[in-house]
């Protein structure tokens, strides 16, 4: 298979404030073709997005800085449409969330889940 330039590749971001699970999906998605970007919280997260247009922000629910629901809605006004998957240690069956957010993932989940989340989330409609 023929390695894609950095230019090439599907840029996701991943924003959560626990180091070891950022990584572990960095590596997981790396190793899959993706270019990834990691933040640690919401403001890096906004501020990643102003430099890279990313295909999908992967973004754990409960941050020190804000919300992954309040980055979510921060991130619909900067690049509307962005698609936002949530990962949560919580059910959030009844919550009010931004329409960008196209899906909740509860922890813990696995990477092959995880990983099919994404690519229905991206695949274009059909």
């Amino acid at each position: 298979m023929k390695a894609l330039k950095q230019e090439e590749r599907s840029h996701l971001l991943i924003v959560d404030d626990e180091p070891q699970l950022s990584e572990m999906m960095q590596l997981y998605f790396q190793h899959h073709g993706y270019a990834i970007h990691v933040a640690a919280n919401g403001t890096e997260a906004l501020n990643c997005a102003e430099q890279t247009q990313f295909v999908a922000v992967l973004t754990d629910l409960t941050m020190p800085d804000m919300s992954g629901t309040e980055l979510a809605r921060r991130l619909q006004e900067q690049q509307p449409g962005l698609p936002v998957i949530l990962l949560s240690g919580y059910d959030l069956k009844d919550e009010h969330l931004p329409e960008n957010v196209v899906e909740v993932l509860q922890k813990p989940f696995r990477n092959s889940v995880l990983m099919a989340v994404v690519q229905r989330v991206l695949k274009p409609e059909e």
